[in-house]
C-alpha cells in the first residue's frame, strides 16, 4: 500500500505524492483500491511547495554572490579608472578591456596599479587612499594613522592593500558608494587656484586696457 494514499479521496482518485512515498518524487499518484499504482506528473500536476522552497533557497544565495561580484568588479573598475584619469589620461579607454582581461582578479591589478602609478609618488599622493579607508571603514584609526604609517615605513602600499581586501568585499549596492577618486578635491583646489589666478590677470589686462583707452582719448582730445 501506499503510505500516503486514503481511500475515497477525490472524485478521480488523485492525491498528492509525499516524500514518504517509494522511489523518486513525483507531483501526483494514481491511487485504485488503496493501491499506489505508479507516480507521474500527469494533467495539471503541481510541484510542492516544499521543493519551491528548496529550489528558491539555493539560487537565491547563488544570485547574492553573483550581484556581489559584479557590484566589487564595478567599484574596482571606478577606482582604476580614478587612477588612470589622474596619473596617465590616455590609459582610461583601455580600462574596459583590462577589466576583461583581468577578470576575478581585479584586486590583484588594481594593486599593481596604484603602486605603479601612486605609492611611487610622494606622501601627499597616496594618503588620500588611506585616509579615505579610514574614514569610511574605522574612523576611530585616524588618530593613530601616525604611528600606522610609522610602523609601515616604505611599505604603504602594503598596508592600503590589506585595507582593500579587508573592508572593500563587505560593501554591498545599498551601502553608500565608496569615495573612488582621492583626488578629487585635490583637482577641484587646483581648479580653483588656475581660475583665480587667470581671473586676476583678466582683470589687470581689463585695467591695462582702460589706461590705453584713457591714453588714446586724451591724446584724440589734444
Amino acid at each position: 500500500r501506499c503510505p500516503v494514499s486514503r481511500p475515497g479521496v477525490g472524485a478521480g482518485g488523485w492525491v498528492h505524492a509525499s516524500a514518504s512515498c517509494p522511489g523518486p518524487r513525483r507531483a501526483l499518484t494514481r491511487r485504485r483500491d488503496g493501491r499506489c499504482l505508479g507516480r507521474g506528473p500527469g494533467p495539471g500536476a503541481s510541484v510542492p511547495h516544499a521543493r519551491i522552497g528548496r529550489a528558491l533557497r539555493c539560487a537565491q544565495p547563488a544570485s547574492r554572490a553573483l550581484m556581489s561580484k559584479t557590484f566589487h568588479r564595478e567599484l574596482y573598475r571606478q577606482l582604476i579608472e580614478a587612477v588612470y584619469r589622474r596619473w596617465n589620461d590616455e590609459k582610461v579607454n583601455d580600462v574596459p578591456r583590462l577589466m576583461d582581461k583581468y577578470k576575478g582578479q581585479e584586486d590583484d591589478i588594481y594593486d599593481k596599479i596604484v603602486r605603479k602609478y601612486v605609492f611611487c609618488h610622494g606622501k601627499k599622493h597616496w594618503l588620500p587612499l588611506i585616509e579615505i579607508m579610514y574614514k569610511r571603514f574605522n574612523p576611530s584609526k585616524l588618530e593613530e594613522l601616525g604611528r600606522l604609517l610609522e610602523k609601515y615605513l616604505d611599505s604603504e602600499a602594503a598596508l592600503y592593500r590589506a585595507l582593500c581586501d579587508k573592508y572593500i568585499h563587505t560593501l554591498t549596492a545599498d551601502d553608500v558608494p565608496l569615495q573612488a577618486d582621492a583626488w578629487a578635491t585635490v583637482s577641484k583646489k587646483k581648479d580653483k587656484k588656475k581660475k583665480a589666478k587667470a581671473d586676476a590677470w583678466a582683470t589687470v589686462s581689463k585695467k591695462k586696457d582702460k589706461k590705453k583707452k584713457a591714453k588714446a582719448d586724451a591724446w584724440a582730445t589734444v
